[in-house]
């Protein structure tokens, strides 16, 4: 049942005329999120349930077709439109993840800012350095920049 609401709404983001990512900023995200998936376990709540993450890159939704991609992360990404604060609360049950256009630097490589957020008291800013080559983008380095 959760696996067709996850589609259902994946369906809903996608027929809602949204405007999407540049495709750089979509095969960049992509690579940045599995980095992080890969490399941060901080995605449980204490209970053990799963957060679900509402995705926005270069200022608009991940087109549907990349979420799915994601899905054998084991993580559950959603477009970022579908995100709504839960109001009151200092630490949400959802994050809302922001990733940037990549920005070109005088080395070749490019500059993400990402930064999760859940609440007044659950925030990160984070800065990623990626590489563009003839088999696509790959991390060089994340870092935090700040959290509360």
């Amino acid at each position: 049942m959760r696996r067709k609401i996850r589609l259902l709404l994946l369906l809903v983001g996608a027929a809602s005329g949204a405007a999407h990512a540049s495709d750089d900023a979509v095969a960049a995200a992509e690579v940045l999120l599995r980095h992080d998936a890969a490399t941060d376990h901080t995605y449980l709540h204490d209970n053990g349930a799963r957060f679900r993450y509402f995705i926005t890159s270069g200022g608009a939704d991940l087109p549907a077709a990349s979420l799915a991609r994601l899905r054998d992360t084991g993580l559950i990404f959603l477009p970022g439109s579908l995100w709504t604060a839960e109001k009151g609360k200092h630490v949400g049950h959802d994050m809302h993840v922001s990733i940037g256009e990549p920005e070109p630097l005088p080395d070749g490589s490019f500059r993400i800012t990402y930064g999760f957020y859940c609440g007044t008291l659950c925030h990160s800013g984070n800065t990623a350095i990626l590489r563009h080559d003839t088999s696509g983008w790959r991390v060089v380095s994340s870092r935090l920049n700040s959290i509360s």
